[in-house]
């Protein structure tokens, strides 16, 4: 990384297990979010051979590392200017410095977390009401450098490297044969097959009822609003992406009638290949994740609105699904973002040039404001 500050601060994952594609891939994709956020350079630890039971999925461990395209990066360019810094006052709110969700939403990152606030609270408490100068002792703690826009646009730098190689068949997702009409894909990864009832990260069928029936009404009443103001008919799909088979969704039939009743359709793609999965999980206007890593690592190249099982319970993206039907405040939090997403691909189709093909528009690497659509939908 020549011309970068990577000596001063670099992260690297050292260790760790032989376990599934998603489970590797996503601490190492948690590692380089926290390296994007701290301003850091990421040195890539390869994946190693997968267990057994992920062979039996049948994707081999230097496919998994070609295909999410996971490599090293340098630090962004630092921004302070050499010579003087800021006079930094106090209080020092550290929510305009920090992007916390991108820390605490992710295992490998929490104790990083801790560390780096309570650094940064020392060195303001130093630095207060006094100039400091640039070329000190604080570059990698510097707040500039904590910086979410750096940290989006590292997820964009990670998308745009991912859609760059390769244009993936989504044969799921079919744009519209109407002008008038826009597919919304909405992808549900429910854990089945390798995880049974009894096992922790096992979620019921039971579990997703509310909350899948209160963002399909969210999804319903932004297509009547959206029909309201002579824009193209939202048409909603909803995917249940798992590798399980179907006797094991015993709600299946009751989420079909109320679906359809309220004119979203709904599919299963049951032990679909790997890799087309996850093609499918990247490319959904809204994934809605279990708890997996295999569903987490498709939300770091995700352009859509995204929503996790755990842990966060504030507006910050991912947003929390369980309970969210008796939350006011994250349901509209999911329809500004959806908007945003949605506003953004219709001004992408009339122009093209926005994204790699005509079949991804909306589902690329092009968007505005990557990971974080609810800017898109409030400036609207």
């Amino acid at each position: 990384c020549v011309g970068t500050h990577q000596q001063r601060c670099a992260l690297k994952l050292v260790g760790g297990r032989n376990d599934g594609m998603g489970a590797q891939a996503s601490r190492r994709l948690d590692t380089r979010v926290v390296a994007l956020q701290l301003g850091c350079s990421y040195v890539h630890t390869a994946i190693q051979s997968m267990n057994a039971n992920s062979k039996r999925h049948g994707v081999l461990h230097t496919e998994a590392e070609a295909f999410l395209r996971l490599q090293s990066s340098c630090a962004p360019a630092f921004s302070g200017a050499i010579g003087q810094c800021p006079r930094i006052t106090t209080p020092f709110p550290l929510a305009k410095d920090l992007n916390e969700g991108a820390f605490t939403n992710y295992s490998n990152a929490s104790a990083v977390f801790s560390s780096v606030v309570a650094k940064v609270v020392i060195w303001k408490q130093m630095n207060s009401n006094r100039i400091s100068h640039c070329n000190q002792d604080q570059p990698m703690w510097l707040p500039t450098t904590l910086d979410r826009c750096r940290y989006l646009g590292g997820l964009k730098a990670l998308r745009e490297s991912f859609y760059a190689a390769r244009t993936p068949n989504l044969t799921w997702f079919p744009p519209s044969k109407h002008e008038r009409r826009m597919n919304v894909d909405v992808a549900v990864h429910i854990r089945r097959g390798d995880i049974k009832p009894g096992i922790h990260r096992y979620v019921g069928d039971e579990d997703y009822d509310d909350p899948l029936k209160a963002l399909v009404q969210e999804m319903v009443s932004l297509r009547e609003q959206w029909r309201g103001l002579g824009r193209p008919v939202l048409q909603f799909r909803m995917h249940i992406m798992s590798s399980g088979v179907e006797r094991e969704f015993t709600h299946l039939q009751r989420w079909k009638r109320h679906f359809s009743g309220v004119g979203v359709s709904l599919d299963l793609h049951l032990q679909a290949p790997v890799k087309e999965t996850l093609d499918h999980l990247i490319a959904a206007d809204v994934l809605l994740a279990a708890i997996s890593g295999f569903s987490h690592s498709a939300m770091h190249y995700s352009a859509g609105v995204k929503l996790f099982h755990c842990c966060l319970h504030d507006h910050s993206n991912p947003l929390p699904w369980p309970g969210i039907q008796n939350n006011t405040g994250l349901l509209k939090e999911f329809t500004c973002q959806l908007n945003g997403h949605l506003e953004w691909r219709l001004r992408a189709s009339y122009d093209i040039s926005t994204s790699p093909s005509p079949g991804l528009i909306g589902r690329g690497a092009g968007d505005p404001s990557p990971g974080d659509a609810s800017v898109v939908g409030r400036e609207i």
